[in-house]
């Protein structure tokens, strides 16, 4: 990409001070930071700027003053794939001051348009010196308020965050990103996050831990990392439509190496990640054809390897108004590096016999009308541990589930058992 950049210097020979205007058109974060990790293989600032800044220097060179006000065209920020979707931003306008006393960098009262919805910020730039004065690290601080996360790949649209309030320090030399905390605020929720990201080969190494509590279904689909069981997250963001998070924990500890065999399609290692949380309200399919579960609770649990998700209670709303009762049960997705990984699900289910036979004759099940018993004939309730193995993939049909059930029926009746 061109930019453009035109300088004017003036001396003021009463106070020894040269004033510089220079204005810019077309440049991005990108075009200047190429060598600095944090702001080049990190994350890849495409925000083409335009505008004005004024300097004052002394004779000797020392900065006295500094301010800018740069316009921000359409453009995008992209981190490296597997760690998050690009960030498409409309517009915005930046408002830059040089703080002299300490030489820091302020962004004050700016903004950023992230797909229609306007994010008010403020920051600071600290750079950080070595006895020869080159700039070998910088904290930041990011306050960031009312951030649309929503990105190109993300689904439905609508989540914006409250607040995002980040505090780190870029190690240029040493090509890391400390995270010395992270915190991101929604409705009555949040999470906090510490780590660091490590330039590791051709990949970034991830490390972080954190804690959340009361979050929404859809900010943890959004904020959940592609590379991370990448077969998980995809049934997660398609499958779970509702529910609450209300407290949950998260250790991520994945090499550069270690990112770069998950994207060859080679398994994590167990304890790379290890993601625990409870949820509330949950609804989400399991099946085409197959009514959800809805009102669930219960816990998940993702490793490098594993989905666990105990359910604790909920309930099947049937076609005829009938519902299943789920009483317990766990679903369990495995061999997590497979382009399509094998799921059990299994439930114990309370209902009368009739809404048994309903959720039988369902497809892709079909079980009844396969069946030469006449389950027309029983009437009475029953509880029903019910066994599906399937694969996670789109447009499952009754040959791609193996089913398993055994019933217990109380109070059962069974018309015309006896003939004469």
């Amino acid at each position: 990409p061109t930019w453009r950049t035109e300088v004017l210097t003036t001396y003021q020979t009463d106070s020894s001070v040269f004033k510089v205007i220079a204005k810019v058109d077309g440049v991005t974060p990108a075009d200047v930071a190429r060598k600095l990790f944090a702001f080049n293989q990190l994350a890849n600032i495409d925000l083409p700027m335009s505008g004005e800044m004024e300097f004052s220097l002394s004779d000797k060179g020392e900065m006295l003053a500094g301010s800018g006000v740069l316009s921000v065209k359409a453009g995008k920020v992209s981190f490296p794939g597997y760690i998050s979707d690009p960030v498409l931003i409309d517009e915005g306008l930046l408002r830059l001051k040089f703080e002299p006393q300490t030489g820091h960098l302020s962004i004050n009262d700016s903004s950023l348009v992230i797909r229609g919805t306007e994010a008010k910020f403020n920051g600071r730039f600290a750079p950080v010196r070595n006895e020869q004065q080159e700039v070998i690290a910088a904290n930041i601080e990011l306050d960031a308020r009312n951030v649309n996360i929503d990105t190109p790949n993300a689904g439905a649209t609508g989540s914006v965050i409250d607040q995002f309030k980040l505090r780190g320090q870029a190690l240029f030399n040493e090509r890391r990103f400390l995270v010395d905390d992270l915190l991101v605020l929604s409705g009555d929720g949040g999470v906090r996050v510490r780590g660091q990201f490590v330039a590791d080969g051709d990949a970034v190494g991830v490390y972080m831990a954190g804690r959340g509590r009361s979050l929404r279904h859809d900010l943890i689909r959004k904020l959940w990392p592609p590379v991370i069981a990448a077969q998980s997250r995809k049934w997660y963001r398609e499958n779970l439509r509702t529910g609450v998070v209300e407290d949950a924990e998260f250790r991520v500890k994945l090499s550069g190496a270690q990112i770069s065999t998950a994207l060859e399609g080679k398994p994590l290692p167990a304890d790379a990640v290890d993601l625990k949380f409870n949820a509330t309200g949950v609804e989400f399919t399991y099946a085409d054809d197959l009514p959800p579960m809805t009102r669930a609770s219960g816990q998940f649990h993702l490793t490098g390897q594993v989905f666990d998700i105990a359910v604790q209670a909920g309930t099947i709303p049937l076609p005829s108004g009938k519902s299943l009762g789920v009483t317990g049960g766990n679903m369990q997705i495995t061999e997590l590096a497979l382009p399509i990984s094998p799921a059990t699900l299994n439930l114990k289910l309370q209902s009368d016999v009739a809404g048994f036979h309903e959720y039988a004759d369902l497809p892709p099940l079909a079980l009844v009308s396969e069946s030469t018993f006449d389950l027309d004939s029983v009437s009475g309730r029953g509880i029903v541990n019910l066994s599906l193995a399937m694969p996670l993939k789109p447009g499952i049909t009754s040959s791609d589930i193996a089913v398993a059930a055994t019933a217990k029926l109380s109070k059962g009746q069974i018309k015309n058992a006896v003939e004469g």
